[in-house]
């Protein structure tokens, strides 16, 4: 389901359509990703299984948060790690969404995650 754009920002349009360009990802951030969505796809798992708990509040936004196609990553470097940010998207019908994401520090040499911290 396409999201209305009517109420972005030509900051906010712009975004998204760059997020709908071919993306051209280095080895060392394909590696640095996966060790960081091996940890953050527990995170994935626990949301499914909010999503069917009787006692959770917002069911349709736990099944939304335990795909990870719903989740926009950002890699960026440092001389000596590279940073992963997983954070929800703002494509589709559900957005924006405060929380839910995630923040990985990678070690470069060793690929060993330094530091991780979760939004709520």
């Amino acid at each position: 389901m396409k999201r209305d754009t009517s109420d972005l920002t030509p900051a906010q349009a712009a975004y998204l359509e760059k997020l709908n360009q071919p993306v051209l990802l280095r080895g060392d951030y394909f590696r640095a990703t996966m060790v960081a969505y091996d940890d953050f796809s527990h995170n994935l798992r626990r949301n499914a299984e909010a999503a069917t708990l009787p006692e959770t509040q917002n069911k349709p936004l736990a099944e939304w948060l335990s795909k990870i196609e719903d989740f926009d990553i950002d890699v960026s470097q440092t001389k000596d790690s590279f940073i992963l940010d997983f954070r929800p998207t703002v494509r589709g019908s559900f957005g924006p969404v405060f929380g839910g994401g995630a923040r990985y520090v990678v070690d470069r040499i060793s690929f060993k995650i330094t530091s991780r911290t979760f939004s709520k």
